[in-house]
Parts: C-alpha cells; sequence; structure tokens
C-alpha cells in the first residue's frame, strides 16, 4: 500500500493582503509526499477540501502521481478558484513535472 504524507503551513497571501477584510487574505503551503494514487488520492482530498485562499502544493517529496492524484489536484484548484482563491503546483519531481506536461495540466497548475 503506498504512503503518503501531508504537511500544511498557513502563509500571507500577497495577492489578496492588500484586501484586510478578505476572508482569503491567508494562504495555505501543502507540502506532500510519498505516491499519490487510487489508494492515496482521497487522503490528498480531504486536506486540500480543509484549504481555502490560494493553496500553494509542493510536490517536490512525490515519487509517483497517477490519474487520480491529478484529478484530486484539478478538482481542488476548481473549487479554491470559483471560491475566489487558487491553487498551484510547485517544486514537481522531474517525473511528476513530466506528467503534468503530458497531461496539459502544467499551465493550469502552474505558478
Amino acid at each position: 500500500m503506498a504512503e503518503l504524507r501531508i504537511d500544511t503551513e498557513r502563509t500571507p497571501d500577497a495577492r489578496a493582503s492588500a484586501e484586510a477584510d478578505d476572508p482569503n487574505k491567508d494562504g495555505v503551503t501543502v507540502r506532500v509526499a510519498g505516491e499519490v494514487d487510487l489508494d492515496t488520492a482521497e487522503q490528498l482530498a480531504a486536506g486540500l477540501e480543509a484549504c481555502h485562499g490560494t493553496v500553494v502544493v509542493d510536490l517536490a517529496g512525490v515519487t509517483f502521481i497517477d490519474s487520480s492524484g491529478l484529478c484530486t489536484l484539478v478538482r481542488a484548484r476548481n473549487r479554491l478558484t470559483s471560491e475566489g482563491g487558487g491553487l498551484l503546483v510547485a517544486e514537481p519531481t522531474e517525473r511528476v513535472r513530466r506528467l503534468l506536461e503530458l497531461t496539459g495540466l502544467s499551465e493550469l497548475l502552474a505558478d
């Protein structure tokens, strides 16, 4: 069974900090490590569901991601965008970056 680790850290959202009354003024960095696949995508989805504002998903520790993981990222991005925030992928490994490029998601999820 694949293992996935998720750590979240609140960070100031530079884009929203100009508006003090903005409920999305804080962003979140989500660091993901391990394999994101059918077995672990739900865990990632639950972690992202708790996030609001601008979310940066750091994939530097991801060794593998499949279509269920990519779908989870796109769904989270769509939800966050509809709420006025967003989702950006940062530091993908070469393997993950290549998959993002092949699927056309690198531009959708790029920082």
